[in-house]
Parts: structure tokens; sequence; C-alpha cells
């Protein structure tokens, strides 16, 4: 069965909010879009940020990053890993895993990264970001997990806005 790797995304600016893995990418697009209309306190990150940005008048979409099957669905962890310093709201990040925060250049060098790690048990403490800035070289780390997740510079400016009126 193939499975679809996606993101969801601020229309204009194109940052990134979420990767997730699905079959049906339009069911899956219509579940978040209800998730963020229909959220409530305790719901997940994703669906609060996504209800933020209906909020604020900010359109998202559904990207397509690529097809896998089961053999191949980690991929997803691979987008995760490549979109780290994009304001994601996924519960399980990965941060606290060796082999993230490393840019790789295909999905299969960062499985096989990821073997080399689990095969040594060579694990250490993870990067986790503190500061998040557009440029990645920019942002800071600390081996703290922060409380707040990151949010867009878009999003932040509107937001700001927001708590003004």
């Amino acid at each position: 069965m193939i499975h679809y790797i996606y993101a969801l995304y601020e229309s204009n600016s194109k940052t990134k909010f979420y990767v997730g893995r699905t079959e049906d990418p339009k069911r899956r697009l219509s579940e978040h879009r209800s998730g963020a209309k229909n959220y409530k306190d305790g719901d997940e990150d994703k669906y609060l940020y996504a209800s933020q940005l209906n909020a604020l008048g900010i359109e998202w979409d559904m990207e397509i990053l690529a097809n896998c099957d089961e053999t191949t669905k980690h991929y997803e962890d691979f987008y995760v890993n490549k979109y780290r310093h994009e304001p994601l709201q996924n519960m399980r990040s990965g941060d606290s895993e060796p082999w993230m925060g490393i840019d790789y250049r295909t999905p299969q060098e960062f499985l096989q990264a990821r073997l080399t790690c689990v095969n040594k048990a060579k694990f250490k403490a993870a990067r986790v970001k503190i500061k998040h800035d557009t440029d990645p070289d920019k942002t800071l780390w600390s081996f703290e997990k922060p409380e707040k997740r990151f949010m867009s510079p878009a999003f932040e400016e509107l937001a700001k806005k927001l708590k003004r009126r």
C-alpha cells in the first residue's frame, strides 16, 4: 500500500508546521481542518497552531513531500529532521535521538545513520532548539527541551497584533 509523507504549511510564507504520513491525503487534510475548527484545550499542538492560524486569517494547506510503502515509512522521520528549523508542531519530534539535527541528502542516508547509531548504541544528549531564527545557522540549541513550540515569524507578528486589540 502506498503512503504519502506530507507537510501542513502556511500558504503565504510556505512555513511548514507539521509533517505526517497518510494513505489518503484528501481525507487526512479534511481531518486536520476539522481538528483545527473544533480545537479545544488539550488537543494536539498541530490543531492549536492551525486553529490560531484560522483565527488570524492565515490560510494553510497540505503539500505531498514523498510517496513510500510499509518498508520505507520511516521517511516521515527524515522529513521531520529536514524541516526541523521550521515551527513543527509534531508531538514526537525525535529531539532525543542522536541521528536527528544533522542535514542528510536523502532518506536512505538518514536511515543508514539511524541504523548505525542504533547498532552501536551510540546515544548522546540531543540538541534541542531554544531560539528559532529563519536562518538555521543562527538557531540556538540547548540540551533541555523548551516549554513552548516555535512559531513562524509571520505568525508571531500577527499574534502580537491580535493581542494589542
